[in-house]
């Protein structure tokens, strides 16, 4: 399948590879742009995904580029699967707050809020196996990456089609579109650019701004929306 990182060119130039390390590890702090507004607006699991993902994708580079030694790579293996395992999941939530499953700050039905937890718990469960079906399945994007879309999309025609929840109106469309183009962006980065054009570190840095930042912009968006009640009874 395609990989991510296992086949990436080694960083050249001994003398610039500290200055491209570092722009790899520290673009990681972009996640606590998105982490401020999640706390302001007291949304404790988004919070605690942005300092996840913060955390782990920063010690993950930090051996990954040899900043510190792997020792074996017993220490890199487990934090590039977790990397992997949040970065996912936080995809995935992402997407379902454009999308409106996971945007918290619409007023919904008793039975729609209901399923905040579930979902995330079973997008969790369902990540969370494909990552560890086999030996370093996580570097599996040919099979990650559409599992993660599907579930996208199950939780969003669950949410529109099951509990009856309405569509975005003509500013939430825009939006949304503007979302896809920006996902369709970070998706050539990630899976071709950044390891068949290259440099790495540069698209790679670029990615985590694009994900962290549009982060922050998707939950953003969300204050400006209209308060939407549903309208069937659960």
């Amino acid at each position: 399948g395609i990989t991510f990182g296992a086949s990436k060119t080694p960083l050249d130039s001994m003398d610039v590879h500290d200055a491209r390390s570092w722009c790899i590890v520290l673009t990681n702090f972009g996640y606590a742009v998105p982490a401020v507004l999640a706390a302001k607006r007291k949304l404790w699991y988004k919070l605690f995904m942005f300092i996840s993902m913060l955390g782990a994708s920063l010690f993950y580079h930090l051996y990954d580029t040899e900043l510190w030694p792997r020792r074996g790579h017993r220490w890199f293996n487990r934090t590039q699967l977790l990397d992997f395992f949040i970065s996912f999941q936080l995809f995935v939530m992402m997407a379902l707050v454009s999308l409106g499953p996971e945007d918290e700050s619409r007023a919904a039905a008793l039975g729609t809020r209901g399923w905040l937890w579930p979902q995330r718990a079973i997008s969790l469960s369902v990540i969370g196996y494909f990552m560890v079906r086999k030996h370093n399945a996580h570097l599996d994007n040919a099979v990650n990456i559409p599992v993660v879309f599907c579930l996208v999309a199950a939780w969003a025609l669950h949410y529109h089609f099951v509990l009856g929840n309405p569509g975005p109106d003509e500013k939430g469309r825009r939006e949304l579109a503007r979302n896809s183009m920006l996902t369709l962006l970070g998706l050539a980065i990630y899976i071709y650019i950044q390891e068949q054009v290259g440099p790495y570190w540069f698209w790679h840095s670029l990615w985590h701004l694009l994900c962290s930042l549009g982060s922050f912009n998707i939950l953003r968006g969300t204050l400006a929306r209209p308060r939407q009640e549903k309208v069937a009874a659960d």
